[in-house]
């Protein structure tokens, strides 16, 4: 039987832990962007919330399910987080992103108050800056999360984030 190697070497790309993390990780920034962007175009837009409101909600609305799809999903963590070691640097790599977004989106604001565009157009174009940061620094935010956040070796199993185990036959 071939051994594999721990980091996953003796996969494919597509089925080494690393890799199937970041899919895992694009996947739940995915779903969580499009919470936090359906969330700022609803309150911006129709029910005529600034910027910054509609800002600070939006990012609650997809940073909640967020932290647990990263965590549990993508790095495989379960029980207690640890308040040093995971809470707090994740709340520090997502509060200045939404700082950032909610920045963009209120600077956003006040060039779209001069022009003579429908509203719809106004609200596009905001929503569109509010989401930028995202995009923006998504594989920064990977990094972080794979290197600090969620790097403690004891609490991860080399295969986390894969359902095959090192060893195993395909």
């Amino acid at each position: 039987m071939l051994r594999r190697s721990e980091d996953g070497r003796g996969n494919p790309l597509w089925r080494r832990p690393l890799a199937v993390r970041l899919a895992k990780f694009t996947a739940g920034s995915a779903l969580a962007a499009m919470i936090s962007e359906i969330a700022f175009i609803v309150l911006y837009g129709p029910v005529g919330a600034g910027p910054r409101v509609a800002g600070v909600a939006a990012f609650l609305a997809g940073a909640i399910p967020n932290w647990a799809l990263n965590r549990r999903w993508t790095w495989r963590r379960r029980g207690r987080p640890r308040l040093g070691r995971e809470v707090l640097p994740y709340v520090a790599v997502v509060i200045s992103t939404a700082v950032a977004a909610t920045a963009l989106g209120g600077v956003a604001d006040g060039l779209v108050r001069g022009l003579e565009a429908p509203r719809s157009l106004q609200v596009a174009l905001v929503a569109m800056a509010y989401l930028l940061p995202y995009g923006v620094v998504f594989l920064l935010k990977f990094l972080l999360f794979e290197r600090v956040v969620f790097s403690d070796p004891a609490l991860r199993s080399p295969s986390a984030g894969s359902r095959v185990r090192t060893g195993e036959p395909r």
